[in-house]
């Protein structure tokens, strides 16, 4: 519960900014139909539920080669379809799978690999794209390297180096390929606002095949940061 209500506070501003946008498109009317894209529906899939294909507050999204994946947070699993939308298989990370009561948040596809932030039990988890697990890191709430505290997204370089962003810890934790702690960036559980040094609750990153470059969405500071290889070291 206490999670929630903190989320409440730090997305309200987020909310207020969306409804006021709104008003002004009303205000000023839609955008004429000739200048609008000419874009289509090509499919839509899923209802409220349980069952295969159907959701409980889907999160999050990713694509690779044919195959969508969908983190199907209530349902505590990461459903599998094609382009069309038909359902393929499920990644079972809740209390039949994984780690129990799991809520798997952001998805992340690096390489041939699928990067899960588990929000609910402080955890990342490491699947191939066919759902094999291959690793899982955290799952314990603190605030120790290599610990968590409701991580958010989490990606890999192309050396393999694991990229977390660690929300209520207002860090970012780079980890090996098998876990262990390299370094991180951020004043452990201390939010901040000068870029380069600091983070105000990250919640996403994404890191860029072509040049290894990652970008962290920092949340409360209203900024997107890229990041390279060359950091600085912070404990």
């Amino acid at each position: 519960m206490r999670r929630i209500v903190r989320w409440v506070a730090i997305l309200g501003a987020g909310v207020a900014g969306v409804l006021a946008a709104a008003a002004l498109v009303i205000g000023f009317g839609f955008v004429p139909a000739a200048k609008q894209p000419p874009y289509q529906r090509v499919a839509s899939w899923g209802d409220p539920g349980s069952a295969a294909g159907q959701f409980d507050g889907p999160n999050d999204i990713a694509v690779a080669d044919d195959r969508v994946y969908v983190a199907d947070s209530l349902n505590h699993r990461i459903q599998i379809f094609d382009l069309q939308g038909y359902f393929l298989s499920a990644i079972a990370v809740g209390p039949q799978g994984l780690l129990p009561q799991a809520r798997p948040m952001n998805l992340n596809i690096a390489g041939d690999k699928l990067y899960v932030g588990d929000y609910w039990n402080d955890a990342v988890q490491v699947c191939t794209l066919d759902g094999r697990l291959t690793g899982t890191f955290g799952g314990k709430q603190g605030m120790g390297p290599g610990q968590f505290h409701a991580p958010g997204g989490a990606s890999a370089e192309p050396d393999g180096t694991i990229i977390v962003v660690d929300f209520y810890n207002q860090r970012v934790q780079m980890l090996s390929p098998q876990g262990r702690f390299i370094r991180q960036i951020g004043a452990t559980g201390h939010k901040g606002y000068v870029a380069g040094s600091s983070f105000n609750y990250p919640r996403d990153v994404a890191v860029s095949a072509s040049d290894g470059h990652f970008y962290v969405a920092d949340l409360a500071d209203q900024r997107v940061e890229r990041w390279q290889q060359d950091l600085p070291v912070h404990h």
